[in-house]
């Protein structure tokens, strides 16, 4: 209630629980608890750049390796949690170019090509949406986003590089 403009009423609805097994599939756990868990390519979007933040963290002879973007929204039960963009690196890169993402899932159409991620670095970090993610989530242009940062490698080979922005208002760690 705000004195001298009324009463409003807020969508509430209960928060998607999401633990820290970072390496098992999301889509999977939701659908062990019963919820209907997808991710859509979103196609014909702008391909945005590697953010500075995480191509620090690549030694200087990756960061000439040629990149393919993928962006994906997830969304459990109908309802947009989150997004993901993957930028693919080298030979993945080029095996991933002209096919059709599996369920959404880089790593599930990876491994159809014989391409497995066997070490996973994370980092953590909270901050607020941007207007474009704002959009996408189907937030009122406010809130806090979770989001993980992922380098992942094959036998010391850079395979892909992510940031996967969980909205905070919908999902709970």
């Amino acid at each position: 209630r705000r004195q001298g403009t009324g009463t409003f009423v807020a969508d509430r609805p209960r928060l998607i629980q999401h633990d820290f097994g970072l390496m098992t599939p999301w889509r999977d756990r939701f659908r062990a608890a019963g919820e209907d868990a997808v991710s859509m390519h979103l196609r014909d979007l702008p391909a945005e750049p590697e953010p500075y933040e995480l191509t620090r963290e690549l030694p200087v002879e990756e960061r000439e390796l040629p990149r393919l973007h993928l962006k994906r929204l997830h969304l459990v039960n109908g309802r947009p949690i989150g997004i993901t963009d993957s930028w693919l690196v080298g030979r993945s890169a080029g095996l991933l170019a002209e096919l059709p993402l599996i369920e959404g899932s880089v790593s599930t159409t990876l491994a159809s090509v014989g391409v497995q991620v066997v070490d996973t670095n994370h980092f953590l970090e909270v901050r607020t949406v941007t207007s474009a993610e704002a959009r996408l989530l189907q937030t009122g242009g406010e809130g806090t986003l979770f989001v993980d940062w992922s380098i992942g490698r094959s036998g010391g080979e850079l395979i892909e590089t992510s940031r996967t922005a969980w909205l905070g208002s919908r999902v709970r760690f």
